[in-house]
């Protein structure tokens, strides 16, 4: 058993253990304990599906809470989460739902079921489908629904305590439209080396890292490509065209973003096989940002600052709560 804050007087300790020898026995009670207090293995099994696993504040959260948070952590793409960081993430939802809750905060129906659709096709689905994901997952919509109102809730917070205090000036969106080149288009007149896997994966990794090595250390590329590469182009020396850097794969074009003329990236590693890159040369060329673009910058900065603030603020909140793990 644990706490989060100091020291913890012995009143509240032993309320907190009334609170779960309570819960237990309400359990036990609904679940048709007999007189002596035994109960059937299934019936077992449930009340530890329901006993309590923290307080927060006194507010119980149970074991199901957790497995529930747990199997949708993985079902968001997280799966080396473990119970305690499902835990963690219950405590954080109890905190700020309190802190909504004493803020007078409140969200509607309709804003859930706008934050549900957001939740769908943050993950490739829609609704329907969504649902049947979850319940095949073993997953309660219920519970889905609570943690995206949960959200809600903790955005309307902390945008109303801090929305105004972190304005986007002018200034600060010319700053930012610089420092990122956002008011340019790119393009790389872009070079590759492709290498299948074939039969032996490892052994064309190997030659991949090799064939890189050599284009770092001066070996001349397109005398590379010809050699090496199974691509159309390796005939033009690996010379693929122009290409605006928007329609690149995120990871490529990052990977590219700082290389100067001449330099090499990769290998990576595609489907099929390897590819080593290489930057000909390196076009920018103005570009007149709509007031859309700018909006758009405006409010991703904006989200990155109020980020930074509701970071902080749960915190607090984590240091001041009464926190019993069990």
């Amino acid at each position: 058993m644990s706490f989060s804050r100091g020291t913890v007087f012995s009143g509240v300790r032993s309320g907190l253990a009334r609170r779960a020898a309570g819960a237990a026995a309400l359990t036990l009670a609904v679940l048709g304990a007999g007189p002596d207090g035994r109960v059937g293995p299934a019936a077992a099994q449930s009340a530890a599906t329901f006993a309590p696993a923290a307080f927060v504040d006194g507010r119980a959260i149970t074991s199901f809470d957790v497995d529930q948070r747990l199997r949708l952590l993985r079902f968001v793409g997280l799966p080396s989460v473990s119970d305690e960081s499902a835990l963690q993430s219950m405590i954080d939802d109890r905190l700020k739902r309190a802190a909504a809750e004493a803020a007078g905060v409140r969200v509607t129906r309709e804003d859930v079921d706008l934050g549900l659709s957001r939740f769908a096709q943050s993950q490739g689905l829609n609704a329907s489908t969504l649902e049947r994901r979850l319940k095949r997952d073993g997953i309660s919509l219920a519970v889905v629904r609570e943690y995206i109102e949960t959200e809600v809730l903790w955005t309307a917070v902390v945008r109303r305590d801090y929305g105004v205090t972190e304005e986007v000036t002018e200034l600060d969106l010319e700053d930012e439209i610089a420092a990122a080149g956002l008011d340019k288009a790119v393009s790389y007149d872009l070079g590759e080396i492709a290498i299948p896997a074939g039969r032996d994966r490892a052994a064309a990794s190997a030659l991949a890292e090799e064939v890189a090595a050599e284009a770092r250390a001066g070996g001349g590329f397109e005398a590379l490509a010809r050699r090496h590469s199974r691509s159309p182009s390796a005939r033009r020396g690996g010379r693929v065209g122009t290409v605006p850097q928007d329609r690149l794969p995120p990871g490529l074009a990052n990977a590219l973003s700082g290389l100067e003329p001449g330099g090499v990236a990769g290998p990576f590693e595609v489907q099929g096989g390897f590819v080593i890159l290489t930057i000909f040369d390196r076009v920018e060329t103005p570009r007149e940002l709509s007031e859309a673009d700018r909006e758009a910058i405006r409010a991703r900065l904006l989200d990155q600052r109020l980020a930074r603030r509701a970071e902080g603020r749960l915190a607090e909140l984590r240091a001041q709560a009464y926190v019993d793990r069990l």
